[in-house]
């Protein structure tokens, strides 16, 4: 099997990211820094990392949630030292990779797994997977700016809106959307004149983070999401 290949159907990374990667050193293959991504390899024989973390034939699929708290990265390394979900997955048995990501100063919901096609149906925008969130503005929003944040609008990689849109009081809300790009929620809100003063991710689908304390890991039963997310999208 291609290293190319093996990598793609057993993380999360893009074949453009697998690129990066590779010209960064940030892949290896039993202990050495692969220099091509297109050598063949055996998978029960080749030790393979990818930033550190093994990739490999995963014998038991899983998927986590973890709260993830204000301040922590959501990338397996961070150039800069900062606190980073090495620091978390380490305690997991199964070598795992986020799904999708929240900003640094985002908290709440993140999901960890090493099944790439479950990751694939919760981030692809074709599956219309809901996020929630709870968003925490400098203003009340005024009507006007609601309808046009349920009708729609075009941000500088295109266009988006919310799917909901509830007022919690003291200028807090909680808002539904399908799109997963980076920071839209926030993005949005800035490209209408308001100041997102805090950001909380509670639902995804039909997982919700529920009483899961903050910094905190649990398994979640990956037949019942899969069949969640199966029922999702009929």
């Amino acid at each position: 099997m291609r290293l190319d290949q093996y990598l793609v159907s057993h993380t999360n990374y893009t074949r453009r990211q697998l690129y990066t990667m590779l010209t960064q050193g940030a892949i290896q293959l039993n202990g050495k820094v692969c220099e091509s991504l297109s050598g063949s390899i055996d998978p029960s024989v080749d030790r393979i990392t990818a930033h550190g973390v093994r990739v490999t034939d995963v014998i038991g699929i899983a998927i986590y949630r973890y709260h993830k708290p204000v301040g922590i990265i959501s990338t397996m390394t961070d150039p800069s030292g900062r606190p980073c979900l090495a620091d978390v997955c380490r305690h997991i048995p199964e070598p795992v990779f986020p799904v999708g990501r929240l900003d640094r100063d985002t908290s709440g919901l993140l999901l960890l797994t090493n099944d790439g096609q479950l990751a694939n149906q919760i981030l692809h925008p074709r599956y219309r997977i809901e996020k929630q969130y709870v968003v925490q503005l400098n203003r009340i929003i005024k009507s006007s700016d609601c309808n046009r944040l349920l009708g729609g609008l075009f941000l500088d990689d295109g266009p988006v809106r919310l799917t909901r849109l509830e007022s919690l009081g003291k200028q807090q809300y909680r808002v539904v959307i399908e799109q997963g790009r980076n920071r839209i929620v926030r993005r949005l809100f800035e490209c209408m004149g308001y100041r997102v003063d805090g950001l909380h991710r509670d639902v995804i689908g039909p997982i919700q983070l529920g009483r899961l304390a903050v910094g905190q890991v649990d398994e979640l039963n990956h037949q019942r999401i899969v069949a969640s997310l199966l029922n999702v999208n009929e």
